[in-house]
């Protein structure tokens, strides 16, 4: 949570890329479990695919309709949202955190 509150930009860049990792995951455990055949391994679709989730899950709701991949990363989307309200309410503007001095 540190992290998250000193970080800001960097923190939701991560987790940006996080859920086009989940996006790209689940779709490609969704196409060995209903054995469609992979065309691209994992090691040329998660750059492609983690980058621009938005749009492929915007193309997947309008083209195919909703589907397991875009329910999941829609939630992860909105448990990655409310974990950084928490964290971003916690710090008042003009009260940036600064670390303490620990006496002894």
């Amino acid at each position: 949570i540190q992290l998250v509150k000193k970080q800001k930009l960097i923190s939701i860049i991560i987790a940006y890329f996080i859920i086009g990792i989940i996006y790209v995951l689940t779709g490609f455990f969704h196409d060995i479990i209903i054995g469609k055949q992979i065309i691209f391994p994992l090691m040329i679709s998660i750059p492609l695919g983690a980058p621009f989730w938005p749009l492929l899950v915007y193309a997947d709701i309008i083209n195919i309709g909703i589907m397991l991949q875009d329910v999941i990363t829609l939630i992860s989307f909105i448990l990655f949202a409310l974990f950084f309200l928490y964290c971003f309410r916690m710090v008042k503007p003009g009260n940036e955190i600064t670390k303490e001095k620990v006496s002894s």
